[in-house]
């Protein structure tokens, strides 16, 4: 009969498995409880990296920058303290100890390698008082990457001066681990800021707070079989630049006015399957062909993007509802017509779903456009009508513009312009129909569309349609419906002459700056006939927006800026440039066109 196993040589086997179970729990307890600890210390420490970067930016703006390299250095300097005294309040203020004062970094070499406290940049340095835990590296202009093998070895070539950046790093005691011999570790954190106030992200670095690009794509840039001159700078952000490779096919950046004719690509954008050829003579890069992109100025595949640029928008926006409980109306063309013609058929300012039919009768104003609702609503489009024109339109200050480009010596047909021109009109406006007087001191006939979700601009094919929101946009009309009619500045009367954008400052810094302004996904385009021809002034503002020129319809830019987010230029009917920016001036006049300026933006950049 079969024999049972003695029971007593199992008994006490449970309690040796269960305490080495135990140890690996604590163990893991322990590695949890310091991970976390460890995690917080880091998010704590982004937290302080991030506010001492945006608070020593501040101290980067363009007024302190204007004044030459002392100014800089002084900047600089006043940067760096900024963003210590944050990170030394938020260090001490989180561990309880006493702040340290500035007179107790002054007999460190770290701190005070120059003799003067934060007049270079700070590398490595110990936090003194009761903050021994904490290096601090702060450089300006900004690292481009915290994890470099030496301090500040990295620093920003894009308009480093707007730029400054903050290391951190605590040495973090543990609580746990020390029973497996691990005392400590190290938790970091980095970040970097810019002072958005723009210098002029181009050749030109005094452009007083404009964007120095003739072109700002955010993403691709496509051309047809034809040569395109852009006049000014140019950057592309994603995408590249596609140039047919055969016969009249060619781009050419060209010096204008305050700009070399620089193209620059962002990080994220693909070099050109061609490689582009820098610092060619005006006439050669004219006469580019067979794909060549030629560059007056240099090309640079840069390592920080440029952003978006932010502005004040034209007047009335803050109060504009872009998605009202009910459409706005479509535009209708009943009222008394104050744009230099006669009748009682035009279209005033104000907030409308569509406005079609434009035929030389927009009052001038600024007109906010949300788009065919029908259309809005559908998941398949981005583009919907929005601005459509019917016929020939003139809103443009034809007082400022006659006897310009279009005249002798000027041959726009032949691309040929004397200085300064392009600065206004590149063909005889006297062709359109009820031109104003020329002998009337106040034709301030300007436009301003602001578009809004897929609401697009469409030329319609129309041949001669010229829109510039000079002189001036901001009008004092009766409009449709009666709440966006919005008074003139304190202490602003209206002019006999030609009306220059009323502030240098402020809510109104931007009226009379913008052709389109807005967030609209849609298209703007001249239309799809030979002889359509749009042409706009000003800076068209549109950086999710579309801006295509195919099937010959030529669009121009003159004088001008465009900011969109897809740039197709396929028409060889338009004259050369198509886009031109002689940025930036300080001039009111039209000649001096200066674009519109940016808003102050302090931003982390890493």
């Amino acid at each position: 009969m079969p024999v049972n196993a003695p029971e007593d040589g199992q008994k006490g086997q449970v309690l040796p498995l269960l305490a080495l179970m135990m140890v690996a729990v604590i163990g893991i307890i322990a590695l949890a409880v310091d991970f976390g600890f460890v995690a917080n210390q880091h998010r704590n420490l982004q937290e302080f990296a991030d506010n001492a970067a945006m608070a020593g930016a501040s101290q980067l703006t363009a007024g302190a920058l204007s004044g030459g390299a002392s100014s800089v250095t002084a900047a600089q300097q006043a940067g760096r303290q900024e963003a210590f005294t944050v990170l030394r309040d938020s260090i001490f203020g989180s561990n309880g100890s006493s702040v340290v004062p500035f007179s107790a970094l002054s007999s460190s070499s770290c701190w005070n390698s120059s003799g003067t406290l934060f007049a270079t940049d700070i590398k490595g340095c110990q936090m003194p008082g009761g903050a021994q835990s904490y290096v601090v590296t702060i450089c300006a202009p900004g690292e481009t990457s915290g994890v470099a093998s030496s301090y500040c070895a990295t620093q920003e070539t894009i308009a480093p001066v707007q730029t400054l950046s903050v290391r951190l790093v605590e040495t973090v005691a543990l609580s746990f681990e020390r029973m497996v011999g691990v005392s400590n570790t190290n938790a970091g954190a980095y970040a970097e800021a810019r002072f958005q106030a723009p210098t002029g992200n181009g050749s030109n670095t005094a452009a007083g707070g404009r964007l120095g690009f003739s072109l700002y794509s955010n993403g691709c840039v496509t051309t047809g079989n034809n040569l395109e001159v852009i006049g000014g700078d140019v950057y592309i952000n994603q995408c590249t630049l596609t140039v047919q490779s055969s016969g009249q096919a060619g781009f050419c950046a060209l010096g204008a006015g305050a700009t070399a004719g620089n193209i620059n690509m962002g990080p994220d954008a693909t070099y050109p399957s061609s490689t582009p050829n820098v610092n060619v003579t005006s006439a050669n890069c004219q006469s580019a062909s067979h794909g060549a992109i030629d560059a007056t100025g240099s090309f640079n595949q840069l390592t920080t993007a440029i952003p978006i640029p932010k502005y004040v928008p034209p007047p009335g926006y803050s109060s504009f509802n872009a998605t009202p409980s009910s459409p706005y109306p479509n535009a209708v063309a009943n009222n008394l017509c104050l744009n230099g013609t006669s009748g009682s058929n035009c279209f005033n300012p104000g907030y409308y779903s569509t406005i079609t039919g434009i035929s030389n009768n927009l009052n001038p104003g600024v007109y906010y456009i949300t788009g065919d609702p029908a259309c809005t609503t559908s998941s398949t489009t981005t583009n919907c009508t929005g601005v459509q024109f019917s016929g020939p339109t003139l809103n443009i200050n034809y007082q400022d513009v006659k006897d310009r480009c279009w005249a002798s010596p000027n041959v726009p047909a032949n691309s040929t312009y004397v200085a300064p021109c392009p600065d206004g009109l590149i063909f005889d406006p006297s062709s359109f129909p009820n031109v104003p007087s020329s002998s009337d001191p106040s034709q301030n006939f300007g436009v301003t569309f602001v578009l809004i979700n897929k609401a697009g601009l469409d030329g319609n094919g129309v041949a001669s349609i010229a829109l510039s929101p000079f002189c001036s946009t901001f009008r004092d009309l009766p409009v449709n419906p009666p709440d966006v009619k919005v008074p003139l500045p304190t202490g602003v009367s209206r002019g006999t002459g030609c009306e220059p954008p009323y502030a240098q400052s402020g809510a109104y810094l931007n009226d009379g700056a913008f052709a389109v302004y807005g967030p609209t996904t849609g298209i703007i385009t001249p239309g799809g006939n030979p002889g359509a021809y749009l042409e706009v002034s000003g800076t068209v503002y549109a950086p999710s927006a579309t801006l295509s020129s195919a099937n010959l319809s030529p669009f121009a830019i003159v004088p001008g800026q465009a900011i969109v987010n897809q740039t197709l230029i396929q028409s060889g009917n338009h004259p050369n440039p198509a886009f031109y920016y002689p940025c930036c001036s300080s001039s009111t006049t039209y000649g001096g066109f200066t674009g519109a300026r940016e808003s102050s933006v302090i931003q982390l950049i890493r």
